[in-house]
């Protein structure tokens, strides 16, 4: 019985680290190309709302567009 007890548990172990490295979803998310917005943002790792003084901020925060003044 303890035999019987201790390969249910290696064998819910094992299945429950597989599923831990889900590679599927990861690769369709980082295959999406974002649209919407400017090289800048792009280049910042997608940091666009506290960044003003471009014409792209205006959907995500128009109060930077104050910076133009």
């Amino acid at each position: 019985m303890k035999r019987l007890l201790m390969s249910l548990a290696a064998i819910v172990a094992a299945t429950g680290t597989t599923y831990a490295q889900s590679y599927a979803p990861d690769a369709l998310r980082f295959s999406q190309t974002n649209f919407g917005s400017t090289a800048r943002f792009k280049g910042m790792a997608g940091a666009q709302i506290g960044v003003g003084g471009d014409m792209g901020s205006l959907t995500s925060n128009p109060a930077g567009l104050g910076l133009f003044t």
